[in-house]
Protein backbone atom coordinates (compact mmCIF):
# COMPACT_ATOMS: atom_id res chain seq x y z
CA UNK A 1 0.00 0.00 0.00
CA UNK A 2 1.23 3.39 -0.90
CA UNK A 3 1.80 5.83 1.58
CA UNK A 4 1.06 9.43 0.86
CA UNK A 5 2.17 12.35 3.15
CA UNK A 6 0.51 15.52 3.34
CA UNK A 7 1.64 18.07 4.95
CA UNK A 8 1.17 21.81 5.45
CA UNK A 9 4.13 23.96 3.42
CA UNK A 10 4.64 27.01 5.87
CA UNK A 11 6.76 29.12 2.59
CA UNK A 12 8.16 28.86 -0.74
CA UNK A 13 5.68 26.89 -2.56
CA UNK A 14 3.23 26.52 -5.51
CA UNK A 15 -0.13 26.12 -6.09
CA UNK A 16 -0.91 24.08 -9.12
CA UNK A 17 -4.25 23.30 -10.29
CA UNK A 18 -5.21 19.40 -10.19
CA UNK A 19 -6.42 20.14 -13.96
CA UNK A 20 -3.22 20.85 -15.13
CA UNK A 21 -1.13 17.49 -13.20
CA UNK A 22 -4.23 15.30 -14.79
CA UNK A 23 -4.70 16.51 -17.83
CA UNK A 24 -4.00 13.88 -20.22
CA UNK A 25 -3.68 15.63 -23.67
CA UNK A 26 -0.89 17.80 -22.74
CA UNK A 27 2.64 15.95 -22.99
CA UNK A 28 4.78 15.54 -19.29
CA UNK A 29 6.81 17.96 -20.71
CA UNK A 30 4.74 20.48 -21.84
CA UNK A 31 3.10 20.45 -17.91
CA UNK A 32 6.45 20.56 -16.15
CA UNK A 33 7.25 23.52 -18.57
CA UNK A 34 3.63 25.04 -17.92
CA UNK A 35 4.01 24.01 -14.09
CA UNK A 36 7.80 25.54 -13.85
CA UNK A 37 6.88 28.89 -15.64
CA UNK A 38 3.48 29.32 -12.74
CA UNK A 39 5.80 28.92 -10.03
CA UNK A 40 8.42 32.14 -10.92
CA UNK A 41 7.26 35.21 -9.51
CA UNK A 42 6.04 37.62 -11.85
CA UNK A 43 9.10 39.83 -12.42
CA UNK A 44 11.29 36.91 -13.80
CA UNK A 45 11.62 35.98 -17.40
CA UNK A 46 13.22 33.21 -18.75
CA UNK A 47 15.17 32.64 -22.08
CA UNK A 48 14.54 29.71 -24.27
CA UNK A 49 18.36 28.56 -23.97
CA UNK A 50 17.51 29.04 -19.90
CA UNK A 51 14.89 26.37 -19.94
CA UNK A 52 16.98 23.89 -22.24
CA UNK A 53 19.59 24.01 -19.46
CA UNK A 54 17.20 23.58 -16.72
CA UNK A 55 15.42 20.77 -18.17
CA UNK A 56 18.76 19.51 -19.33
CA UNK A 57 16.93 18.87 -22.91
CA UNK A 58 16.76 18.86 -26.39
CA UNK A 59 15.77 22.81 -27.88
CA UNK A 60 13.11 20.57 -29.88
CA UNK A 61 11.71 19.01 -26.91
CA UNK A 62 11.27 22.28 -25.09
CA UNK A 63 10.08 24.03 -28.79
CA UNK A 64 7.42 21.04 -28.80
CA UNK A 65 5.87 21.72 -25.26
CA UNK A 66 6.36 24.88 -25.71
CA UNK A 67 3.95 24.85 -29.19
CA UNK A 68 1.28 22.61 -26.83
CA UNK A 69 0.89 25.37 -24.39
CA UNK A 70 0.73 28.02 -27.44
CA UNK A 71 -2.04 25.23 -28.63
CA UNK A 72 -3.89 25.27 -25.50
CA UNK A 73 -3.61 28.94 -25.58
CA UNK A 74 -1.84 28.36 -22.08
CA UNK A 75 1.18 31.01 -23.21
CA UNK A 76 1.05 33.68 -26.41
CA UNK A 77 4.01 33.90 -29.08
CA UNK A 78 4.64 37.28 -30.03
CA UNK A 79 7.45 37.67 -32.42
CA UNK A 80 10.06 40.66 -32.00
CA UNK A 81 12.11 42.00 -34.92
CA UNK A 82 15.49 42.67 -33.89
CA UNK A 83 17.67 44.66 -36.32
CA UNK A 84 21.29 43.69 -37.48
CA UNK A 85 23.28 45.86 -35.69
CA UNK A 86 26.71 44.26 -37.93
CA UNK A 87 24.85 44.62 -40.71
CA UNK A 88 22.20 47.19 -41.07
CA UNK A 89 21.21 46.46 -44.52
CA UNK A 90 20.38 42.81 -43.84
CA UNK A 91 16.68 41.94 -43.02
CA UNK A 92 16.31 42.01 -38.88
CA UNK A 93 16.22 38.87 -37.38
CA UNK A 94 13.06 37.75 -35.05
CA UNK A 95 12.87 37.02 -31.65
CA UNK A 96 10.16 35.11 -30.13
CA UNK A 97 8.81 36.26 -26.80
CA UNK A 98 6.25 34.01 -24.84
CA UNK A 99 3.66 35.26 -21.97
CA UNK A 100 1.59 33.67 -19.87
CA UNK A 101 -2.03 34.28 -20.49
CA UNK A 102 -4.48 34.54 -17.88
CA UNK A 103 -5.60 31.25 -16.50
CA UNK A 104 -9.23 32.31 -16.89
CA UNK A 105 -8.50 32.26 -20.61
CA UNK A 106 -6.99 28.16 -20.48
CA UNK A 107 -8.69 26.71 -17.52
CA UNK A 108 -11.66 25.85 -19.33
CA UNK A 109 -9.84 24.25 -22.39
CA UNK A 110 -7.76 22.16 -19.94
CA UNK A 111 -10.27 21.24 -17.87
CA UNK A 112 -12.46 19.29 -21.03
CA UNK A 113 -9.30 16.79 -20.71
CA UNK A 114 -9.03 15.66 -18.00
CA UNK A 115 -8.41 11.70 -17.83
Amino acid sequence: MLNVMRYSPRNNFTKIPNEILYNCKLSDKARLVLIYLLSAREDVHYSYEQLIRLFDTTSYSIQKAIDELVNYKVITKYVKAIPNEYWPSKTPRNKNIYALNNPKIWKDLILNDIC
